[in-house]
């Protein structure tokens, strides 16, 4: 993950914060959470959607004109008229354009306060189960209309009070007035084993030891955001077992 991103989703992860401390304040852990991700959002999106998109947000005929050449150059999936590059900064700007109306909705018509979303991964937090339950519904409609939907596995509704995860972080709330921010378990799995394979890479020389410090030292800038610091030791000790060629285990 590199550094930019990092402070980016750092970002994010102090604006859920900030919800969660507001959502103790007025109602402690009775709350629910309605927790969202879209299925192959940038695989999905059809492209004359993203154009009026942009369209409706830009009013510059020449620029307009640009993003749509880029829009008609992702045209090498099984219908030309759908799908967008993932990697692309320019494709994320008009992935955010898209859901903009969706995000109007849930603040405006919907009204819900407590609310926060990182590209296609967002969440919904309210003190009515049921109303959550309606948004789901107004949801689902609208993507339809964009030729999009949720995840069924990864979207669910459960109370607040198990925690939150989100972008890599577990956010659990206390009886005591708290949120305790750590890093979820899949995250550390997750960057071990990239470390892992690094170092494989390293051994027949397509890497250096070099590439897999900075992918050490970019997840340990996101990690710090935190309460990490006992775990950064871990993960420390784990890197050096790593080249030492030694159990790695933290």
């Amino acid at each position: 993950m590199p550094v930019k991103l990092a402070k980016a989703l750092a970002g994010q992860d102090q604006d859920l914060l900030g919800i969660c401390n507001s959502i103790l304040k007025k109602h402690g852990l009775d709350g629910w959470v309605f927790q969202c991700d879209l299925t192959n959002f940038f695989g999905s999106t059809h492209h004359d959607i993203a154009k009026k998109a942009v369209f409706s947000r830009v009013g510059n005929k020449w620029v307009n004109n640009h993003v749509y050449k880029i829009i008609d150059s992702f045209n090498q999936g099984e219908d030309p008229e759908i799908g967008m590059g993932l990697g692309s900064q320019v494709t994320q700007l008009i992935e955010l354009a898209v859901l903009d109306r969706l995000d109007h909705i849930i603040k405006e018509d919907l009204r819900i306060k407590c609310y926060i979303r990182y590209n296609d991964d967002f969440i919904l937090i309210h003190e009515d189960k049921e109303h959550l339950k309606y948004c789901l519904k107004v949801i689902n409609e609208h993507l339809a209309f964009l030729g999009l939907k949720l995840s069924e596995k990864k979207t669910r509704l459960y109370q607040l009070k198990q925690g939150i995860k989100f972008l890599g972080f577990k956010f659990q709330l206390t009886k005591t007035g708290k949120v305790i921010k750590r890093l979820s378990k899949e995250n550390v799995t997750h960057v071990k084993r990239k470390l892992r394979r690094m170092k494989k890479l390293v051994d027949i020389g397509v890497l250096t030891k070099e590439d897999v410090d900075k992918c050490l030292e970019a997840w340990k800038a996101h990690a710090k955001q935190g309460n990490t610091h006992n775990l950064i030791l871990s993960m420390d000790r784990f890197y050096e077992n790593l080249w030492e060629g030694g159990k790695s285990y933290v």
